[in-house]
């Protein structure tokens, strides 16, 4: 979690997050969704929020429980990821015609032109009806479909939204897999919720030495 005024740019193009609130949970849905009101006690729904997301419908809809006001938009890393699976699959993989093609649309997309995406993936279904290509362009037709609201990225840029995700797939990189994944680690439930909490304060901003403070305070008072 981050707001507006937590990033600053460091080059054209590119910022980087000086303050964030990182929250993790092992469970479903609605164990994150308990831990991130706890984060707001003021109330969740006053925020004006922007939501990132890969597309899993799980957290479009934890989303809009959690915030009336918000903008969802779709990771465009994960969209490119997607249209680059599906030129492979058309044309070859690194071949020049894939190449050629997924610029194209890129292009397209960061022109909040996802419709002419869709018109040329439509085009494509006439020409391919059965195969592997065939089932690449229904995947990318569909995932694009049903995303089609949350890729508007001009104007989400124009707007001083981030685009991509790359905090968030940073914070479970740092937070949990580096830490809670090594090779031979095991965990009971007790001891992996404690280690994932402290985790969550040490990759927050502000929040480690205040937590040890108050810790030591009863200890003090003795």
């Amino acid at each position: 979690i981050y707001g507006e005024d937590d990033r600053v740019e460091v080059s054209e193009g590119r910022s980087k997050l000086v303050r964030r609130d990182v929250v993790a949970v092992r469970g479903g849905p609605g164990d994150l969704s308990a831990a991130m009101e706890s984060r707001f006690p003021c109330g969740i729904e006053r925020l004006n929020v922007v939501v990132l997301g890969d597309g899993a419908p799980w957290i479009w809809n934890l989303a809009e429980d959690l915030f009336p006001n918000r903008v969802e938009i779709l990771d465009y890393f994960h969209a490119a990821e997607n249209l680059w699976k599906c030129a492979s699959a058309l044309f070859g993989e690194n071949s020049p015609d894939a190449e050629k093609w997924a610029a194209e649309q890129e292009s397209r997309l960061l022109d909040n032109k996802v419709e002419v995406v869709l018109d040329a993936l439509k085009w494509l279904r006439q020409r391919y009806r059965t195969g592997p290509r065939r089932r690449a362009i229904d995947d990318l037709s569909r995932y694009y479909g049903n995303n089609a609201r949350r890729m508007l990225y001009k104007s989400y840029v124009n707007a001083g939204h981030p685009i991509g995700s790359g905090p968030v797939e940073s914070a479970v990189k740092h937070v949990v897999q580096c830490r809670m994944k090594r090779p031979g680690t095991h965990w009971h439930a007790k001891g992996a919720d404690a280690m994932l909490k402290l985790r969550c304060l040490y990759r927050s901003s502000g929040k480690w030495d205040p937590y040890w403070d108050n810790k030591k305070a009863p200890f003090k008072a003795a």
